[in-house]
Parts: C-alpha cells; structure tokens; sequence
C-alpha cells in the first residue's frame, strides 16, 4: 500500500472513530431524555448531521447503541465521582452521599439504574459497572474497610457487595414517589451499614 493510500485510510478511520463518538454521545442524551423506547436511530443520526445508515455502519441495532451509551454513562459518572470533594471526606458519609446525589441526577438515572438492567440485562450491567468503578471502590474499602475483615474477605468481594448495595439505593431513590425523602433513608441506611463495618469488634 503506497503512503498516499495509507494516508487516506488513516483519515476514513480517524473520521469513521469520530462519527461513532458522537453517535454514542448523542444517544446518551437522547436515551436519558427520552428513554430507550422513545429513542429511535433516526433521531440520533439527525442530532449529529448524519444518516440512519451510519448508525448502523457503526451498530448492530438500538441495543447495540444502548449498550454503548450505557458504557460511556458509567464511565463519565465515575470520573464525575472522582472529582467530587466529598470523595476525600474522612468518613464514609461523604462518598456514599456523592454516588447517590451524582447517580440520581437526569443525565444518569435513567439510564443507568431505571431502563438498563431491562435493556440489557442485570449481568450485562454490572459487569460494565464493576469494570470501570472497581479501582475507585477498592481505594474506598481499603479506607473504610476493617483491618480485621480484610485478611478473611478479598477486596473484590468487598467492592462487589458495596457496589451491589449502592447501585440498589440508587435504583430505589429513581423509582420513588418521593425522590428526597427516600435518598435521606437510603443514604442513612447504607452509611450506618458501612461504618458498622469499618468499627473493629468489641473485645469479650
């Protein structure tokens, strides 16, 4: 292949990447606004200038889109909890009430914790989710965790469980009647079981 073919094939792919980017991120927008039902692939080509064909250039079919969108949520939502200050927090009120306050916003709720478990299935998503939140949560278990409990339990188990509980609090407070009151329960309830945690056993 001579340079000149090298050098357009790198520019259809840097294009073909650009426009796959911008369909994800237009359907994350699209599909926390709309659903996923009320999403359609024309909508989302529209919202970059492009055409249903491209969509599907890219994706299998809507699910596919889902998928990707859902990958992408998890990963800015993970990245916003890392910024967040109450993050560095000495207690472990502050990281729980970060997740819950960034995981119930408009931008991931629906999404993450109300349609993706039924779009894509329970075990899809909490392997994405574990995939991009397990360095943060085992940085927050080997802050909080017991150093007794740590030698008996892995980490891993520890952050699977954690997140299992915080994705469920997150998951409540989205489909609640009452948004706030709920997230004050949850919040309390999630807090008073990870501290009860990180206190060493009383000695007989």
């Amino acid at each position: 292949m001579s340079d000149g073919m090298k050098s357009v094939k790198r520019l259809r792919d840097t294009h073909a990447e650009a426009t796959r980017k911008a369909l994800v991120a237009a359907a994350a927008l699209r599909f926390a606004r709309d659903g996923h039902a009320g999403t359609s692939l024309d909508d989302v080509a529209a919202d970059i200038g492009t055409t249903k064909g491209a969509v599907y250039h890219h994706f299998k079919d809507k699910k596919a889109l889902f998928l990707a969108a859902y990958e992408l949520l998890s990963q800015d939502l993970i990245a916003a909890l890392s910024a967040d200050p109450r993050m560095q927090e000495t207690t472990v009120g502050g990281p729980i009430g970060a997740f819950l306050a960034l995981a119930t916003q408009d931008r991931y709720r629906r999404v993450l914790f109300v349609e993706g478990p039924a779009v894509l299935g329970s075990k899809v998503c909490r392997e994405i989710d574990m995939r991009y939140a397990f360095g943060l949560l085992a940085r927050l278990v080997g802050r909080y965790g017991v150093a007794e409990l740590l030698p008996q339990v892995s980490i891993g188990v520890l952050s699977n469980l954690l997140i299992a509980l915080l994705i469920e609090g997150a998951q409540l407070i989205s489909a609640s009647d009452d948004p706030a009151q709920t997230a004050q329960q949850v919040e309390l309830l999630l807090t008073q079981a990870i501290e009860s945690m990180s206190q060493p056993s009383a000695q007989a």
